[in-house]
């Protein structure tokens, strides 16, 4: 054998050999809990923002599951179509599931989405809509811990001066406030009601 033939022939064993320790690594995540679970150990926690009925921690949203969401209230298409889409996935899993579960939503939009704003905002989804805001470095915090990007993009041509692009994820925390779960999809993803059910 040359030396072409078994540099190609070693190359070929190495990428055999990587797609079966990565496609052995995702079927682990997927099927042992505990790895699963692992990817959200370092993330999530307390947090001290703001309800219009005053300063609001997670401690508040203990004894119940919650899903939380993270956006602005002049977003013009990602929030809205993102929430519809958590209502009527809530709806189909059972209409009385709304009653069982806190659902959040924080504006990362600290400049302009105050307490009252957000509260209405929130609150046009589901009438017991939990709508938080914050101070910017609180709103970092948050964001940072749940692993939520944003940024602030000036719009030159518009009234509102500026959109905000940012991390478009559910994430559900059980009853004990502990991140459990990510979603991007929770109408055609199988493992959001299940994971749902699961922590009711």
């Amino acid at each position: 054998m040359d030396k072409r033939t078994l540099f190609m022939t070693l190359m070929l064993a190495i990428a055999i050999g990587g797609g079966a320790a990565l496609l052995k690594d995702a079927w682990i995540r997927r099927n042992d809990p505990s790895r699963n679970q692992n990817v959200y150990d370092h993330m999530g926690g307390d947090f001290s923002l703001v309800h219009k009925s005053g300063p609001f921690s997670l401690e508040k949203l203990k004894g119940k599951p919650s899903i939380l969401y993270f956006g602005f209230t002049s977003c013009p298409d990602v929030c809205p179509l993102a929430l519809n889409t958590l209502m009527g996935s809530l709806d189909s899993i059972d209409p009385e599931v709304h009653k069982k579960i806190n659902k959040v939503f924080i504006s990362v939009d600290y400049k302009r989405d105050d307490k009252d704003k957000v509260d209405e905002y929130s609150r046009y989804f589901a009438t017991d809509f939990v709508g938080l805001t914050g101070e910017k470095k609180e709103i970092e915090r948050v964001t940072k811990n749940y692993g939520v990007h944003f940024s602030f993009v000036e719009l030159k041509d518009s009234k509102l001066g500026y959109t905000v692009d940012h991390t478009s994820r559910f994430f559900i925390l059980n009853k004990q406030g502990k991140l459990v779960a990510s979603f991007t999809d929770v109408k055609n993803d199988p493992d959001f009601k299940k994971t749902l059910i699961e922590v009711l």
